[in-house]
């Protein structure tokens, strides 16, 4: 099975970009319209903010702490990305995340942050990476497994909360990690499925 094409991989970088882009125009906007956006769950009706809220930050240290791991973990399962690949893990791992939030974590009444769909991410480049790099597919997933047990164990990071001005949702990575491998194996079955037609 052939990777994905040089294009496919210049969509990805352009996906990626247009990300950052969104996100740093959305932190550039006024607090009354980022309270509109970020996940409330107060307002379970207004259904945008389900990924609008991924998009938005706490800050400028948060923000920027995020578009370096969406650089980094692009960049890093760059063989492995396709325009439909890309796109489904992060669309699946915002909603998953976002569902699980609101579903079991009551304790959040807003939410805002990559990070879920960055642990999303993760789990699906491990996933996609796995025929061609079986070893490190599973250390990553198993080293990434470990990390969001020890956060779901030990709660909030007080470092880290004083530098990205706010609480961890850890919940957060828990689910986006779900959704990132429940969209992997959404791809991997679609494209099966296509193969056998």
């Amino acid at each position: 099975m052939d990777g994905p094409s040089r294009q496919q991989r210049l969509n990805v970088i352009m996906i990626a970009a247009a990300i950052g882009l969104l996100a740093i125009i959305f932190q550039c906007l006024p607090e009354l319209w980022q309270d509109t956006l970020r996940y409330d769950r107060n307002h379970p009706n207004q259904l945008w903010r389900f990924l609008t809220g991924q998009i938005l930050h706490l800050g400028w240290v948060h923000l920027l702490m995020n578009l370096a791991g969406l650089i980094l973990i692009t960049a890093l399962f760059m063989p492995e990305w396709s325009t439909r690949n890309y796109l489904i893990a992060f669309l699946i791992s915002g909603l998953i995340m976002s569902i699980g939030i609101h579903l079991f974590s009551p304790h959040l009444i807003w939410y805002v942050g990559l990070s879920g769909i960055l642990h999303g991410l993760l789990a699906a480049g491990a996933v996609y990476s796995y025929r061609t790099q079986r070893s490190f597919a599973v250390g990553l997933l198993i080293v990434v497994i470990a990390k969001i047990t020890w956060e779901q164990i030990s709660g909030n990071s007080i470092g880290t909360e004083q530098l990205i001005g706010g609480k961890v949702a850890y919940d957060a990575h828990l689910f986006g990690f779900i959704g990132g491998l429940a969209g992997a194996f959404l791809y991997l079955l679609m494209n099966r499925s296509k193969q056998h037609a």
